[in-house]
């Protein structure tokens, strides 16, 4: 906003998209420094806004609809006034009509003071209904942690006040919906349809979504982790939801669901799941059934107590579609068929950790689905996703599971140059080559050693993982097993060749740091490297 001239309006009226224009420049740079993720920065943009001269009685009668659009209420530490008096405020104003999202909640519960937290949570119980129903267009409603860790007094009144705003609140015009709860159990009540009250049936609100958020914030215990009859209301609950596109499910301790079928959810572009036990076929199920429309997956802390995560991986990179992935760290049940897979073993410090598992097709199948992921970005105009540590080096050829699938992208896929057709078309024969040579997947013998026979290509592959280092004539060196491999075939590799492996490097020393080269080595030259059966483990 500092490099906008003083303007002087008389009698003008500026296009709307000129106001939403700068009304959105000044509400970035007020997020840029904001310290708190739900942190509402209109308040600093409204303050921004008015020591412009160009701001006037008409200019801010044009941007109210933007200014106004999203209201955060939600308790943070050190405020002075709480949040909730500025809710009223705009609920009771004009500008309420302007109002299409709210948030309430917590953040950063540790800060808060116990006073702090009751004062809220009863204020909030008082007056939500109030509110909500004087913002006729609301469409999202969001609550944030609402009962995390609260004593069990608060924890009933979080829950009650989440249940009377979504059965008795007028939210006809609601799209999304976001919500956490302490207990699994509790999600049952808000399907509980007491004849002869004035509850609006919950299916109601359910029907009209476009994305439904379930969280659960409590710790369970483990009798309710092990009881699927408190899951099966988070299934019902869903199967209501018939018209949803965004689907997020999360909990801080495992809710098990499995053998769910979520037979209605066809339309599905985005995923999200945390903290959930089910099968490979079940995951299966729910991507497949809307493989023509998912977007986006975000996994997290998924554990599978049947199938395999390569399967899920493979299925996933069919999907024409998607555009974002997000593994964290997933792996397999300790209680399910395949608790086999589930101890970890030790691994090289650089192991794909996004999928924690003894089966090393998954960590294989994971770098797959990433690389045609990237083909769906390229083809679409995106920017492409990292696929993790890969190297680049002139002399030895070794080819791993993409087959130089990379290079023949950039053969056709120029910087600046929009995809053709024909581009798209040559796309699709690669994407379908990668899925047939993955599916009889067969591993090329490693090239001869740098010098040798050089074709003068030059072609990436991955790095595995780093298994040891030393100092040879001066020069760092690192044991490299190289992905799709075996250990015998693993080589020692100068520092110079790993200039795209920073990463990876960074982590071997973060586990060794007094290997040499790493933060700690005694710098001592000719310092024996670990014995072949110490690398192979």
């Amino acid at each position: 906003t500092g490099n906008i001239q003083i303007i002087n309006i008389v009698g003008m009226r500026l296009p709307q998209e000129i106001c939403d224009a700068i009304v959105l420049c000044v509400e970035n740079e007020a997020n840029c420094i904001s310290p708190y993720k739900g942190f509402n920065p209109r308040r600093n943009a409204v303050q921004y806004l008015t020591s412009l001269r160009l701001v006037n009685r008409g200019f801010c009668a044009i941007a109210s609809p933007l200014l106004f659009r999203h209201i955060v209420a939600i308790c943070v530490p050190f405020q002075k006034e709480s949040p909730l008096v500025r809710l009223i405020e705009i609920s009771k104003s004009p500008y309420a009509v302007y109002v299409q999202r709210l948030d309430v909640g917590f953040r950063f519960f540790d800060n808060l003071s116990a006073e702090s937290v009751s004062l809220y949570q009863e204020d909030l119980a008082g007056i939500l209904p109030g509110c909500l129903a004087r913002l006729p267009n609301i469409k999202a409603l969001g609550f944030h942690d609402a009962s995390f860790s609260l004593p069990w007094e608060n924890e009933t009144t979080a829950t009650k006040t989440v249940i009377a705003a979504l059965r008795y609140g007028l939210l006809s015009s609601l799209t999304e919906l976001e919500f956490t709860l302490p207990l699994a159990p509790d999600f049952g009540k808000l399907l509980d349809n007491k004849p002869g009250t004035l509850q609006i049936p919950i299916e109601n609100t359910l029907r009209g979504l476009r994305h439904l958020g379930l969280h659960i914030g409590g710790k369970l215990s483990p009798y309710t982790h092990s009881d699927r009859t408190h899951a099966f209301y988070i299934f019902q609950l869903v199967e209501l939801a018939v018209n949803i596109t965004s689907l997020a499910i999360s909990s801080d301790s495992l809710i098990v669901l499995t053998n769910f079928e979520f037979t209605r959810l066809l339309r599905l572009k985005h995923v999200d799941l945390e903290g959930v036990e089910t099968s490979a076929d079940d995951l299966t199920s729910l991507i497949t059934q809307s493989k023509e429309s998912i977007r986006s997956i975000r996994f997290h802390k998924i554990t599978i107590n049947s199938g395999l995560w390569e399967s899920i991986f493979r299925q996933m990179g069919r999907l024409s579609h998607l555009f974002d992935v997000d593994i964290g760290p997933c792996g397999y049940s300790s209680t399910g068929a395949t608790q086999r897979l589930a101890t970890q073993p030790q691994h090289p410090p650089t192991w794909p950790q996004a999928i924690l598992s003894q089966n090393v097709n998954d960590g294989s199948a994971l770098r797959n689905l990433l690389l045609q992921v990237n083909t769906n970005r390229i083809a679409a105009g995106l920017p492409t996703m990292p696929e993790g540590p890969v190297r680049s080096r002139r002399g030895a050829q070794r080819s791993t599971t993409t087959y130089g699938y990379r290079r023949a992208l950039k053969d056709i896929r120029q910087p600046g140059k929009r995809a053709t057709p024909e581009d798209r078309n040559g796309y699709k024969k690669l994407l379908e080559e990668l899925r047939k040579r993955e599916d009889h997947l067969t591993k090329a013998k490693p090239g001869k050693k740098n010098g040798e026979n050089d074709s003068g290509e030059d072609e990436e592959y991955e790095v595995e993982s780093l298994l040891d280092s030393r100092v040879k004539d001066g020069e760092l060196r690192f044991y490299v097993l190289w992905k799709g491999f075996s250990m015998e075939e693993a080589t020692w590799e100068p520092r110079s060749n790993l200039e795209n492996s920073t990463e990876t490097i960074d982590e071997y020393f973060d586990v060794h740091p007094g290997n040499p080269g790493g933060p700690k080595a005694n710098n001592r030259l000719g310092r024996p490297s670990l014995k072949a059966t110490e690398k192979a483990t």
